[in-house]
């Protein structure tokens, strides 16, 4: 089982509609001095890639952080071997999302570094006030 303390993440996997048109999705994030920013993007036909969902809180006991990739790349996921009963659950929509303005498409065929400049113009875009 799989879960994240990265309140983002959790809301990016509970709002990402995997309907028929949904292929793939790409997404990270970083943190420079200490600012966290975020990339999403989505190779889907699929008009609307968010749809409404559900938060699961769970219990922190039996999960660990995922080790680093090459001991430098966290991945933001905590991992559980054993099911584990939610202790609760939150609805949410699309609109709770903070970062809906920022999600960026890409094809099958292109590569990482792409996705990653496309994201980055994005937040270049955004008015600063919305980026922080």
């Amino acid at each position: 089982m799989f879960a994240t303390d990265d309140p983002v993440w959790a809301m990016w996997f509970a709002l990402l509609a995997r309907g028929p048109g949904f292929r793939s999705t790409r997404n990270g994030v970083w943190s420079i001095r200490g600012r966290r920013r975020y990339f999403f993007s989505v190779d889907s036909d699929d008009a609307d890639v968010l749809a409404d969902g559900w938060l699961y809180v769970l219990p922190r006991a039996g999960f660990t952080p995922e080790p680093a990739v090459a001991g430098l790349l966290q991945s933001g996921q905590w991992v559980s071997p054993e099911p584990v009963k939610p202790l609760a659950r939150l609805a949410v929509t699309p609109a709770d999302f903070p970062f809906a303005d920022l999600i960026g498409r890409h094809n099958s065929g292109d590569s990482m570094v792409r996705t990653l400049w496309n994201a980055r113009t994005a937040y270049r875009r955004r008015p600063r006030a919305l980026g922080s």
